[in-house]
């Protein structure tokens, strides 16, 4: 696993824990301790956010930079999920069976995401 999703696993393990003590609280705070949530908090609000702010700004100007300097359309085939290439590849497995597996794993992560939102109660 790539260490940019590592920081996006910690920032959101951190959020479900943390608890600025004025409006938010994540759904989690009550299973760990005030020292925890407290140090939680800290790297949320303050190096994890800038972090993942600082990634997503840095994303954007390697996509700028290949549009306008490398003539290279990178945003269409993120859409669309075709791109031109110079040497000819097999096309990726798209069917039913396929698409169904998909819907399967979306439902199955939908579900665990509210599982584990209402363990906080």
């Amino acid at each position: 696993m790539g260490w940019q999703i590592s920081l996006l696993l910690v920032q959101v393990a951190t959020g479900l824990v943390a608890d600025d003590e004025i409006s938010n609280a994540g759904p989690l705070v009550k299973f760990v301790s005030g020292a925890v949530s407290s140090l939680a908090t800290s790297w949320h609000s303050a190096w994890g956010q800038w972090l993942i702010i600082t990634l997503i700004v840095l994303h954007l100007a390697a996509i700028t930079y290949y549009w306008r300097r490398q003539q290279r359309n990178l945003v269409g085939p993120m859409l669309h999920g075709d791109k031109s290439l110079a040497v000819p590849a097999p096309p990726s497995a798209d069917h039913g069976r396929t698409r169904l597996l998909a819907l399967v794993l979306l439902l199955v992560c939908t579900a665990g995401v509210a599982w584990l939102v209402n363990l906080g109660g």
